[in-house]
């Protein structure tokens, strides 16, 4: 399957790239990195923030994997080299982030034989808000720890902005 050509991805022994369908017929494209010593500490799922990639997180893989972990992570749908969900192949939309949840759940399970010792749920941005689903839906079993880099659970804007939002979709323009 199609990587970035990059020497910090290339450096990524063992590294496995696969599809995974979920919900409306959409697939995302996920990664499995395994560590390369004799028993690894656990398994860390990495949950990318909105517009990011999996070769994005190369720096960070390499590192999870120096600290003996096994490390799973996706281009979330919509993002990355994961199915577009509109007319735009160029836009990142998500249109849902249980379906997201969803998505991330079924890349756990193709390769749950794989994610060996403790699984710790590791996100940014839109990945904590997916993370965060997932932990309150049980969704990704057997997860004894997560961490949240600027979660994306809640945006505040300037004062007037909910009432910009508001009128915006009140004239069509919601999109």
């Amino acid at each position: 399957m199609q990587v970035v050509q990059d020497p910090l991805v290339a450096a990524l022994l063992g590294l496995e790239t696969f599809r995974v369908l979920g919900p409306d017929d959409i697939t995302i494209r996920a990664a499995f990195v395994p560590y390369q010593g004799d028993k690894p500490r656990g398994s860390v799922i990495l949950a990318p923030g909105r517009t990011e990639y999996i070769e994005k997180y190369a720096e960070t893989i390499s590192d999870l994997l120096a600290r003996g972990f096994n490390v799973l992570t996706v281009d979330h749908r919509g993002q990355g080299w994961s199915d577009r969900l509109g007319a735009t192949a160029h836009a990142g939309h998500l249109d849902s982030f249980a379906k997201a949840t969803d998505h991330m759940a079924r890349a756990v399970a193709a390769v749950s034989d794989k994610l060996t010792g403790k699984r710790i749920l590791l996100s940014h941005s839109m990945g904590g808000t997916i993370c965060l689903e997932a932990l309150l839906t049980n969704a990704i079993p057997n997860v004894v720890g997560a961490a949240f880099s600027a979660p994306m659970w809640g945006i505040l804007g300037p004062p007037g902005m909910g009432l910009l939002a508001k009128s915006l979709v009140a004239t069509g323009k919601g999109k």
